[in-house]
């Protein structure tokens, strides 16, 4: 199988840097659509089912944009939901407030992170897989001064849930993955399956 090229349809950093860990090259575009601050489930049975959809919104604009510029590859996008402890749907921050009550409402506790995937080949749009993985976390106690001074950095935004997981571990905060889950899934791209899936695309890591 010819190897295709992998457009990821996000400008996060956080995504790009997984894809690149992994060993992909790749190219980085806006998908030209943009996801809701805020999640409503709606009309959708569930949080997967709508972090799904939105990737799949998203792939199929960035479709669109790449056929107009004749461009050709393989799509990759994602879209990532945090879900509180209460069940609550949590998106990015609107601010330095709600950044704050955020994290903190993470403090002490366990809560969930969705992200769902979608892959589309360019020159076969009707070729395209839709997919979504679920990890749980747990925070030990944060204090208010300690998430103060990671707001006052602005690390928190365009992020769901006001945070980067591998960056507040960094930072010494005592957060905890699930045994078994995958901690890319929180990043914002679960590798374990993406890898596996951008197989059946012809799109394989380049060795070093």
């Amino acid at each position: 199988m010819e190897m295709k090229q992998l457009i990821l349809a996000s400008q996060s950093p956080s995504r790009g840097k997984l894809l690149t860990d992994a060993g992909y090259r790749f190219e980085q575009m806006d998908p030209g659509f943009d996801d809701p601050d805020e999640p409503s489930l709606g009309g959708y049975r569930d949080a997967r089912a709508l972090a799904e959809d939105l990737a799949m919104r998203k792939a199929v604009s960035a479709v669109k944009l790449c056929i107009a510029q004749g461009k050709a590859g393989v799509i990759l996008s994602s879209d990532t939901i945090t879900v509180g402890d209460e069940g609550e749907l949590l998106g990015k921050p609107a601010g330095k407030e709600d950044a704050f009550q955020m994290v903190k409402g993470f403090s002490g506790g366990e809560h969930a992170v969705i992200t769902g995937c979608c892959l589309i080949n360019i020159d076969e749009p009707h070729q395209r897989i839709i997919f979504s993985d679920q990890a749980s976390l747990v925070f030990g106690d944060i204090s208010d001064e300690a998430i103060k001074d990671f707001i006052e950095t602005d690390g928190w935004r365009g992020k769901s849930g006001g945070y980067n997981l591998y960056e507040r571990q960094a930072a010494g905060w005592d957060i905890r993955v699930m045994r078994g889950d995958d901690p890319t899934t929180i990043v914002g791209l679960p590798m374990l399956e993406v890898v596996e899936r951008l197989k059946t695309f012809g799109v394989l890591p380049i060795q070093k």
